[in-house]
């Protein structure tokens, strides 16, 4: 497996761990339930979820179509992109709710977001094109 692969995968099996070790914090210490659930719930869709799909779509749909990935160094700038902005937003959520800079969080969390669109745009596009087209239907042959 290509090592970005590798660290797409690694890096959704660590935001796996923290996003539920925050859901176990919000269950044990109800009171910051506010500070955690917004990084919780992107910690775990967008670091979890997201990041698992995608190490497994950059290994297998290219696979899967018979050709290879579209380009690797577009996964390389997804994976530094989407990892940095995942933890930007994290980040900006619990600073917001616990402190009172919340402009400058909210910039920085619009930024983050703005970055996670673009990497998600990054996936798109090169899974897209690492695809075959469909091919056209062929009419089928009647028997006289």
């Amino acid at each position: 497996m290509d090592r970005y692969v590798i660290l797409f995968i690694k890096t959704s099996l660590i935001s796996f761990v923290v996003g539920s070790a925050l859901g176990l914090w919000m269950v044990i210490e109800p009171s910051d339930i506010s500070y955690f659930r917004s990084a919780h719930v992107h910690v775990n869709l967008l670091g979890f979820m997201a990041m698992m799909i995608y190490g497994v779509g950059y290994h297998v749909l290219p696979r899967f179509s018979g050709l290879t990935l579209h380009s690797r160094k577009l996964m390389v700038v997804h994976y530094y992109l989407g990892t940095a902005t995942l933890a930007a937003m994290a980040l900006a959520w619990v600073g917001m709710e616990m402190t009172r800079l919340v402009d400058p969080l909210r910039f920085m969390l619009a930024l983050a977001s703005a970055g996670q669109l673009c990497s998600i745009f990054l996936f798109f596009y090169n899974i897209y094109c690492s695809i075959k087209p469909v091919a056209p239907p062929q009419p089928s042959q009647q028997r006289a």
